[in-house]
Formats: C-alpha cells, structure tokens, sequence
C-alpha cells in the first residue's frame, strides 16, 4: 500500500512525510526531487539557470511544468510501501488528480491558511504566483481554488494545523491505522 500526501507548499507533506514513512518503516519519495532529477538528467546539456523546483516552474511556465510533473507520476505507478509527497500544485491537473488516485490511499494535510502563509513567511518560500504588493489576499485566492481540489481526491483529511512535525507525523500514523482498520475485508 502506497500512501500520497498532497496539500499546499508548507503543509509538511515532505518533512512529516519522511518521519510518517520512518515510522512505517516505508520508503519516501517527494515527486518535486523526482522533477528536479528527470528534469537535469534530460537537459543537462543547456542549462544556463540554477535549478530548483522554483526555477524549472518559473522558466517552463505552468502548462509545461504540469506536463513535465504528470510524465513522473506516470512513472512511479509500480511503487509499493511508498509515501509519496507530491508537490502542492500537482492536483490542478485533471490528469494528475486520477494518477495520484490511483497511486494509492490519499492523504490531505490541511493546515488553515492563516498558519500555512506564516509558515511561507517565516521560510522565506513564497511561491512565484504570490502577488508581493498583496501577499495574503493572492495567496488566500489560490487557497480558495485549491482547497476543494484536495478535498475532492482525499480520502483522508488529517488537520495540521498549528502542529509540530512529530505531530503531524503521529497524526498520519493514526490516520492511517484507523484507514487500514475500517477498510479491510475479510475473504
């Protein structure tokens, strides 16, 4: 059983998820390192930029950076005992929503937004569609149109707001005994 955490940048999906998938004695993979690598392995050859996750958006720009996200998530379909972070906007695409279905139990980790903004502010991770003359409006916005995405491919929600790493991660653990104890049939 794989297990996918998707929710927006900040939430803990990556940190949380290595210390959910340690607890479980599960492998870990993050789909934006997954990017990164596939995207430097294809064109290492005419890089001309430092690339990051953030980078490789900016300069790609949405519509192909998407593409690029669902060609990964096509590939790692055969995984077994795997949290799986995904990056926060990889719901937007329709296609990646049925893949990420299909990957296995999905795990939103809801954080309000109010923690989730000073979350950003505090590391100093905005992403680039953050509006800098009006931060939290832009963000909350993009919130908004997200929120029902997450909830619509979730089939847990684990709140995670105002709560530690550990936390989230002893909050996944229970999530996820309690999904495996209520889904189980007998044969």
């Amino acid at each position: 059983m794989n297990i996918v955490l998707i929710g927006f940048k900040g939430s803990g999906k990556t940190t949380a998820g290595k210390l959910f998938a340690d607890k479980l004695n599960y492998n870990f993979i993050d789909i934006d390192s997954l990017v990164l690598d596939d995207f430097k392995s294809k064109h290492k050859q005419e890089l001309n930029f430092d690339v990051t996750i953030q980078a490789i958006y900016k300069n790609l720009g949405e519509y192909k950076f998407r593409k690029l996200e669902e060609e990964v998530i096509s590939k790692i379909h055969s995984l077994n005992n795997t949290i799986i972070a995904t990056g926060g906007g990889s719901i937007l695409s329709s296609n990646n929503q049925k893949k990420i279905s299909e990957l296995g139990t999905v795990f939103y980790l809801k954080a309000n937004p109010q923690d989730l903004f000073t979350r950003m502010e505090k590391n100093k991770i905005f992403p680039d569609f953050i509006d800098a003359e009006k931060p939290f409006s832009s963000f909350y916005a993009i919130y908004s149109e997200r929120v029902k995405l997450y909830e619509s491919i979730a089939d847990i929600i684990v709140d995670v707001s105002n709560k530690s790493l550990d936390e989230v991660a002893f909050e996944l653990l229970e999530a996820s005994d309690s999904f495996i104890e209520n889904n189980v049939s007998i044969i």
